[in-house]
């Protein structure tokens, strides 16, 4: 198969496509310098926003972390409150029975 005609239309078609934009960029060299300048904004504003998203995802995963050990803490501080319940309602169980002996005794010394 020859493939020599459809490289030679390729490169005309190339030619063709170089000649254009030569003659836009002839017509229209303010518009392209404007463009340009555009461009350049767009691209500093894309990389402030990147800047800021990578920052603003730093800090939301030092928060969520923080969230995490404060959970974490919570929860020690719960379990420990519970035994310190826990082992107050056994005190005052403790203290109730001995009360109540106590008082059994006085009733029959009287």
């Amino acid at each position: 198969m020859n493939y020599s005609g459809i490289n030679d239309k390729e490169e005309a078609v190339h030619q063709y496509w170089s000649t254009v934009n030569r003659h836009c960029l002839s017509l229209f060299p303010e518009a392209l310098r404007e463009a340009n300048g555009n461009n350049k904004d767009l691209t500093r504003q894309v990389n402030d926003l990147t800047t800021i998203r990578v920052s603003l995802e730093a800090e939301r995963d030092n928060l969520a972390a923080d969230l995490a050990d404060t959970r974490d803490a919570l929860s020690d501080a719960q379990a420990r409150l519970d035994a310190a319940n826990n082992a107050l309602s056994a005190l005052r169980s403790e203290l109730e029975n001995r009360l109540r002996e106590k008082d059994d005794e006085l009733e029959n010394i009287r």
